[in-house]
């Protein structure tokens, strides 16, 4: 039976020691704070405290109790026994810290986690986590349907691998040194809406993307640990651009067999294309 409880059991329980003292441990447990523990059944619970006590072990883990005013809160618990200077067991030691704050406060990182997960699973713009030796060691579903890789091919590459065949906009080659995500790596510093084509084994194809890479660093540290890249296939866009300049070239050869000198203005009276007369 209990023999005795700290002020402190008494405030997080709202139990006083006179309603306490004389219980059988595992009654004032069960029957008055209606203990529960998330991954056991009571009967389990019960059956390892004892195990505990008898064997001269220790139980510890979160129990969710109920106080007199019929609150819940969680309490970190440990189960122990004393003895005495011959080996004998004099009591039973059990010990609660209300964790409760702490408890919300994890309930609240998972839930944020849940949600930036599912952001991250569906959003359609393509996201890679590289650490600091430049490796790929995460990335979202977007990575993979833009870059056309799979999770095994994408899973440690870095820049520095030749099968990215990047090129610059210009068309020349664009070294992985310089790639955005090794920039943020080695400056410490953001890099932002860089234009980059990379081959795509999928429909063996350049594509086109726009690339922004920001470096992330740990507490107290100057280096970053890590960098993380976001990238968006513009290569529909890139090729509009391309016909709607090959559109133009063939319509200034056009205007250039006229006789007489045209202009084309804009609404503000602005000169935007001339044939040869006119110009």
């Amino acid at each position: 039976s209990i023999m005795y409880i700290n002020p402190r059991v008494s405030e997080i329980t709202s139990y006083l020691p006179k309603e306490v003292l004389g219980l059988p441990w595992d009654e004032f447990l069960l029957g008055k704070l209606k203990v529960k523990a998330v991954e056991k059944n009571t009967h389990a619970l019960i059956t390892g405290i004892q195990n505990a006590f008898s064997s001269g072990g220790l139980w510890k883990g979160d129990l969710l109790y109920t106080n007199k005013q019929g609150q819940q809160f969680w309490g970190y618990s440990i189960f122990s026994t004393i003895y005495g200077k011959e080996g004998q067991p004099l009591c039973y030691l059990w010990m609660i810290e209300d964790i409760t704050d702490r408890k919300k406060v994890e309930e609240q990182l998972q839930q944020s986690e849940a949600k930036y997960s599912k952001l991250f699973a569906e959003m359609t713009q393509g996201v890679v986590y590289q650490n600091q030796d430049g490796e790929i060691v995460s990335f979202n579903p977007a990575a993979l349907e833009i870059l056309g890789l799979s999770e095994n091919e994408i899973l440690g590459r870095t820049s520095y691998d030749p099968r990215w065949k990047a090129t610059h906009e210009d068309g020349t080659d664009f070294p992985g040194s310089e790639h955005p995500a090794m920039v943020a790596l080695q400056s410490g510093k953001d890099v932002r809406n860089v234009v980059m084509g990379v081959f795509n084994p999928k429909d063996n194809q350049q594509h086109w993307i726009y690339v922004s890479s920001l470096p992330q660093f740990r507490a107290g540290e100057d280096r970053p640990y890590q960098v993380i890249t976001t990238f968006t296939d513009v290569t529909a866009l890139f090729k509009a651009q391309k016909s709607l300049n090959a559109l133009e070239k063939q319509l200034l050869a056009v205007l250039d067999t006229f006789e007489y000198p045209l202009l084309i203005v804009n609404e503000e009276g602005r000169i935007q294309v001339c044939n040869q007369k006119a110009c």
